[in-house]
C-alpha cells in the first residue's frame, strides 16, 4: 500500500519545467562554450595537436554535464509517469538530438584523424566530423531560446524571465561566428594598415575577403537579432548583452580586444532602436535591419582608424558599410515582408 501511495504521488508530481531549468542549462552552456573559444585561442596560439588539454576537458565535461541533465530529466519523469512529451520542457528534443550527434561526430572524429590525419589551420573548421560537431553544438545550446520561444508571453519583458533566452541567443549566435571565424572581421581585420596578413596578400584580394567577411556576419548576426526582436518584448540593454557576449568571444580569438567598443556601442543603437519600433510598419523594419549593421561597420572602421590605420581606399570601406546595411535591409523583409501588415503588431 505504501508503495502505491508513492506512485501516485510520484504521477502527481510536475514535470521540471520552466525558468529554472532554462537557468541551470544556460548556466551548462556558458560553460561549454567558454572551453570551446578558449580551446580556439589555443589552436590560434599554435597550441600542440593533442586531445588531453586543459580546454578539452573544460568542454567536454561540460558537454557530459548538459547530457547528464537532460538524461536525467528524462528519466526524473519517466519515473514519475510522465509520457514522452512531458519528460523534457518544450524546445529540449532538438537538444537531445544535438547531444547524441555531438556524441556520435565525436567518436567519429577520432576516426577520420586516423584516417586522414589531424586537421589543420582552416581545416579544422570544415572537415565533415568537425561540422557535425558545431551542428550538433547548435543544436543543444539553443535549447533555452527554443524554450522560451515556446513559454513565454511574447509581451513578458523582465529579465528575470528573459536572462536565459538572452545568454542562449548569445552563445548560439557565437557557435555560429566560432564556426566561421576564418571570415570575420574582429579575427581577421583585413582592412586594417597594421594586419599581421596586411604585406602576405594582394590588396584585390584584401579587399574581397575583407567585404564578403563582413558581408557574412553580417547576416548571421542580423538573422539572430531579427529573430528574437520579432518574437519577444526584450528586455533593456539586451542586445548590448548579446552584441558584447559575442565580441568578447570572438576577439579571445586572436586578443584583438580594441574591437569590443564598438560591439557595445553597436549592442545600445540597437536597444534603442527596438525601444521606439513600430512593429505593424514593414518600414520600420527596414531602417533597424539597415542601421544597425551599418552603425557596427562603421564603428569598426573607427576603431581601425584611431588603433592602426585603413588599409583600404575610402571607396572600399564606406562601401562595405553600405552593403553590410543592405545586407540587414534584405533580412528585415523575413520578419515583415509587406508595407504594413497587422499581423506582426504584437
Amino acid at each position: 500500500m505504501a508503495e502505491a501511495r508513492v506512485d501516485r504521488s510520484l504521477v502527481n508530481a510536475l514535470p521540471v519545467e520552466g525558468i529554472k531549468f532554462d537557468g541551470l542549462f544556460t548556466l551548462l552552456t556558458l560553460w561549454f562554450i567558454a572551453g570551446v573559444f578558449l580551446d580556439g585561442r589555443s589552436h590560434t596560439h599554435g597550441a600542440p595537436e593533442t586531445f588531453f588539454t586543459l580546454e578539452h576537458g573544460i568542454f567536454y565535461t561540460a558537454f557530459l554535464a548538459i547530457a547528464t541533465l537532460l538524461g536525467g530529466t528524462i528519466y526524473r519523469n519517466r519515473i514519475r509517469g510522465h509520457s514522452w512529451s512531458e519528460r523534457l520542457p518544450e524546445g529540449y528534443w532538438l537538444s537531445v538530438a544535438g547531444v547524441v550527434l555531438f556524441g556520435v561526430a565525436g567518436v567519429g572524429d577520432m576516426v577520420w584523424h586516423e584516417v586522414f590525419g589531424i586537421e589543420a589551420n582552416i581545416e579544422a573548421l570544415l572537415s565533415p566530423t568537425h561540422l557535425l560537431l558545431m551542428i550538433g553544438a547548435g543544436l543543444f545550446v539553443s535549447g533555452p531560446l527554443r524554450s522560451a520561444w515556446y513559454r513565454l508571453d511574447p509581451n513578458e519583458s523582465r529579465w528575470a524571465a528573459q536572462l536565459p533566452m538572452v545568454l542562449s541567443t548569445a552563445i548560439t549566435l557565437s557557435v555560429l561566428t566560432f564556426a566561421t571565424m576564418y571570415a570575420h572581421p574582429i579575427v581577421n581585420p583585413l582592412a586594417g594598415a597594421g594586419h599581421r596578413h596586411a604585406g602576405e596578400l594582394p590588396l584585390i584580394v584584401a579587399h574581397e575577403l575583407g567585404v564578403v567577411s563582413i558581408l557574412l556576419q553580417t547576416a548571421i548576426l542580423m538573422g539572430s537579432l531579427l529573430l528574437i526582436v520579432r518574437r519577444f518584448s526584450l528586455p533593456s540593454g539586451a542586445l548590448t548583452v548579446v552584441f558584447t557576449l559575442n565580441a568578447s568571444a570572438m576577439s579571445l580569438l586572436t586578443e584583438h580586444y580594441q574591437f569590443i567598443p564598438a560591439w557595445v556601442l553597436a549592442g545600445v543603437v540597437a536597444d534603442l532602436l527596438v525601444l521606439g519600433l513600430d512593429r505593424s510598419h514593414s518600414l520600420a523594419w527596414r531602417g533597424f535591419g539597415f542601421v544597425v549593421p551599418a552603425v557596427l561597420f562603421g564603428l569598426y572602421f573607427v576603431t581601425l582608424w584611431v588603433t592602426e590605420g585603413i588599409a583600404w581606399t575610402v571607396h572600399v570601406w564606406v562601401g562595405a558599410i553600405v552593403l553590410a546595411g543592405i545586407v540587414g535591409w534584405l533580412e528585415s523583409y523575413l520578419v515583415a515582408p509587406t508595407i504594413d501588415d497587422p499581423s506582426i503588431e504584437r
